[in-house]
């Protein structure tokens, strides 16, 4: 008769064994825009580079930010998951817009009615989906309009689940309209976000695999 201590050992065994397996075949490839698209002021901040384990391993997330200063302040997080199964567009939908409206609250007042859904399709031929909201900086003394981006895809080549998010001024300090960064940041080659039209948009030339 076996005892009830090596009952107990022998599915932790198996468990601590399933794991070491798992983690080892997690192998995460970070998402990230190539230098030759970094023009005008926009720059990888290296000090907000972040990645984190998760679940014993069997999670694994990187995270990428790129800004720019000056009269048009504007940054891109790109966050790369890799998880054993992938979640699915919805999920990542509904994350992304949870991050977008409690994540800023305490800088941007988003005007929730201006939110626009909507889908592309990216350098790497991968489908994403996006919410695009109107919001006020009112962490900024001129209360500046700004404009904000989520955008997910799920590349089946590198296993992973993507995650952007980005935040870009739309009027100077002197209250005219300006969107250049905000262009760069989301164009793509026929103008799917506010007519931007251009092959060198930061999102649409991300690298996933």
């Amino acid at each position: 008769m076996v005892s009830g201590e090596k009952l107990y050992i022998v599915p932790l065994v198996l468990l601590l064994l399933s794991i070491t397996l798992f983690s080892g075949c997690i192998t995460l490839t970070n998402s990230y825009i190539p230098d030759k698209y970094l023009q005008n002021g926009w720059y990888e901040n290296l000090a907000l580079r972040n990645t984190g384990v998760q679940v014993f391993g069997l999670e694994k997330w990187s995270s990428i930010t790129y800004g720019v200063e000056g009269k048009l302040p504007a940054f891109l997080t790109i966050t790369t998951y890799k998880t054993l199964i992938l979640p699915d567009k919805q999920h990542l939908l509904k994350q992304i817009e949870n991050i977008i409206l409690h994540t800023f609250q305490d800088q941007i007042i988003i005007n929730q009615s201006s939110k626009i859904a909507g889908s592309r399709t990216l350098c790497q031929r991968h489908k994403s989906n996006f919410l695009i909201y109107d919001g006020v900086d009112i962490s900024d003394k001129e209360n500046r309009l700004v404009k904000l981006i989520g955008e997910v895809w799920i590349c089946d080549s590198s296993g992973s689940s993507i995650i952007c998010v980005g935040i870009a001024h739309v009027t100077q300090s002197d209250g005219s309209e300006n969107f250049q960064q905000w262009s760069i940041m989301v164009m793509d080659p026929v103008g799917s976000i506010d007519n931007c039209t251009g092959s060198d948009g930061l999102i649409f030339n991300i690298i996933c695999h």
